[in-house]
């Protein structure tokens, strides 16, 4: 009897403490098998000062399986999880586990306590609630959603699935004999940005709350060959808050987004999670390997990494602006002060942790055009979200073309050339102004669109102002132009064409480096350009060695003599031809900017 005895009370402690093992939480599947949140950041389960909060989808029920612990328990203490939709204790969906049972409810007022449900609703079973080790543990199953009256008598569907949510945490003592929750005080957190539940629920804020990148566009995160970056401002810190999601198979590999001033891989800033942490790293030249930078990894704050459905999901904040050195030295990446290409890429991993190079096309890539990181972006192509922030940039396009494929080199021809004309200097005039008018006309909608002179200049609109410096310059000089009989008067027609001159060689520069920001390679925008030029160079030649044609002979050249300059002069088809290819020119460039 005694050896029974004893062999009972040793069989009853290992199924007690087996017992206790498993209702403790297991966080070493999180990341892989379930998502996990906890208060304060990375606290222990088994501590009652730490609120530990788990989810996990189980796609063939259509159901969430939930677990939530902290709090001493037994009726005593609780932990409390909320979803709602700001970052306010307000409108949320809650449940409070007391370690004797779960309550369920809803928070409708800020700083009111919940409403526990009479009953607990339908849409959640399988409810355990026990108390291990002096610490509150309950599991619960969730439908995917369920209807909630929130403040002012709203009626709101609290969907898992399909829509990220502030998670908040409170604690505090249970009151009224165990029944009531007492108020939390100073034993409370709100997540600064929204959580996503499942991939689906990763891109559903895409375009509203925050900016996204995705590749191939508009792909669903962690499906297929999808390739996710979400990007949204934490102003309270300074700091940009970045989703990573990768494709489908990453979770055994890494996947990597960088910020460049080029598509080419070279001058990255470069991020790249794997299942075990988030790194900063950095591409110097083409076709480098990429190195770490622990200077800048050590900037990094709320990461967060794992694998999800088999892709690699982590999240991190970094700070506004990270200086590293890349091929021309010490670089600022000040994402608010400019634009830049998102570079992505995924692979494999080496047996010692490093990433190994991307192997196939469609593992790494860029942005068609650089990204506007202070607007909320949504698709693959970069910064195209607002119509009326592509139209600035087109019209500002368009109003330069429309200066210097046209106005600006006409009437710089027609002056140069066709002085015998009656009206050639009210036709220069005309047309001159017309190019410091729309030149005018385009800067200040650039100027307007990206709120002011940028901190982080680039060439192009270093050139362009001194483009805009000029063209003032000389016409203040036109409209003070010495009288012909004036010994000044050389004086000005030298510098005046020499102004002139360096107008339109920068102008032409500032449209080949306009283009080179804001064009993909596929566009014949270059060629066009460059046909441009070699077409202006062309006629301009003809014409400046027209004069030393001989006339008379076999060869007849007499009717490009300047006295010869009437109706019939062939000099004037070659400016009938320059209007032709130059307003061809013209709606070509106009075409490929309203197809960008």
């Amino acid at each position: 009897m005694k050896f029974y005895n004893a062999f009972s009370i040793i069989l009853l402690m290992v199924s007690c403490s087996l017992c206790t093992t498993e209702a403790i939480i297991d966080k070493t599947s999180c990341g892989m098998t379930k998502l996990c949140y906890e208060y304060p950041t990375h606290c222990d389960p088994s501590s009652p000062d730490c609120i530990f909060y788990t989810s996990s989808y189980d796609s063939v029920s259509d159901v969430f399986r939930l677990e939530l612990s902290g709090g001493t328990g037994n009726g005593e203490e609780y932990s409390s999880v909320g979803m709602g939709d700001r970052a306010k204790m307000e409108d949320a969906d809650t449940y409070i586990c007391t370690g004797n049972e779960l309550l369920t409810g809803v928070i409708r007022e800020h700083k009111s306590d919940p409403v526990i449900d009479a009953t607990t609703p339908s849409e959640i079973s399988d409810v355990t609630a026990t108390t291990v080790d002096g610490v509150g543990v309950c599991t619960f199953t969730r439908k995917r959603s369920i209807t909630r009256t929130i403040s002012n008598s709203q009626k709101v569907n609290f969907d898992f699935y399909t829509t990220p949510y502030m998670l908040m945490y409170a604690g505090g003592k249970m009151e009224e004999g165990g029944k009531v929750p007492g108020y939390h005080h100073d034993n409370f957190h709100v997540v600064h940005n929204k959580i996503a539940f499942t991939s689906t629920a990763f891109a559903a804020e895409c375009g509203h709350t925050i900016g996204c990148f995705t590749s191939p566009n508009d792909c669903e995160p962690g499906k297929g060959e999808c390739k996710f970056l979400s990007w949204s401002y934490n102003k309270k810190e300074n700091m940009l808050d970045f989703t990573l999601v990768g494709n489908a198979h990453s979770g055994a590999g890494y996947q990597s987004f960088g910020f460049a001033d080029t598509q080419n891989m070279m001058d990255v800033d470069l991020y790249y999670c794997t299942a075990s942490g988030v790194k900063s790293s950095v591409i110097v030249d083409l076709y480098d390997h990429p190195m770490d930078d622990e200077s800048t990894t050590v900037l990094l704050n709320h990461t967060e990494y794992g694998v999800y459905d088999g892709a690699i999901v982590c999240k991190f904040s970094r700070p506004v602006t990270v200086s590293k050195t890349v091929s021309t030295g010490l670089q600022d990446f000040h994402l608010f002060d400019k634009k830049y290409y998102i570079q992505y890429s995924t692979g494999e991993l080496k047996d010692t942790g490093a990433i190994r190079k991307h192997q196939n096309k469609n593992d790494y890539g860029s942005s068609d055009t650089k990204v506007n990181f202070t607007t909320k972006t949504k698709g693959g192509h970069g910064d195209n979200d607002a119509g009326s922030d592509l139209a600035m940039i087109k019209a500002h396009a368009i109003f330069m073309l429309m200066a210097w494929i046209s106005c600006g080199n006409l009437g710089s021809v027609i002056a140069r050339h066709y002085k015998k004309f009656t009206v050639w200097f009210q036709l220069h005039r005309a047309l001159m102004l017309g190019a410091v008018l729309f030149t005018a006309i385009a800067t200040c909608l650039i100027l307007i669109e990206v709120g002011g002179y940028p901190k982080y200049a680039g060439s192009h609109a270093i050139i362009g102002l001194v483009v805009v410096a000029l063209c003032f310059i000389n016409v203040c000089m036109g409209f003070a132009r010495p009288d012909g009989t004036s010994n000044l008067r050389w004086i000005f027609n030298r510098v005046h064409q020499c102004v002139a001159l360096s107008c339109r060689i920068l102008a032409i520069a500032c449209l080949f480096l306009g283009f080179q920001l804001s064009m993909t390679e596929s566009t014949p925008a270059f060629q066009i350009l460059a046909g441009f030029v070699a077409n202006e160079v062309l006629v301009e030649v003809v014409l400046e060695f027209i004069p030393a044609f001989p006339c008379g002979g076999a060869y007849s050249f007499s009717c490009f003599k300047d006295n010869n300059e009437g109706k019939n002069s062939s000099k004037n088809y070659i400016l009938g031809y320059l209007i032709a290819t130059n307003t061809a020119f013209l709606l070509s460039f106009i075409v490929i900017v309203g197809s960008q």
